[in-house]
């Protein structure tokens, strides 16, 4: 349980440090709007390129972000 809450807590602090690097970005065509919620890597944000094998602790992790455009 203490292993689920501390993985629980890795991931919110994911997830907010993406959405506060998405809120000082202008986003005019709305290319990170399915930067809103659950796991970045399972949910395909766009932009997000994620390991593609999970670590020790069963998760995946963002590995880069990348400009979607050529």
């Amino acid at each position: 349980m203490k292993n689920e809450t501390m993985m629980t807590r890795c991931l919110n602090f994911t997830v907010k440090a993406l959405q506060d690097i998405k809120n000082s970005l202008i986003d005019i065509n709305k290319n990170l709007s399915n930067w809103r919620r659950g796991d970045p890597c399972t949910s395909n944000w766009t932009g997000v390129w994620c390991f593609n094998t999970a670590k020790e602790d069963g998760y995946l992790h963002v590995k880069e972000l990348y400009d979607s455009k050529p």
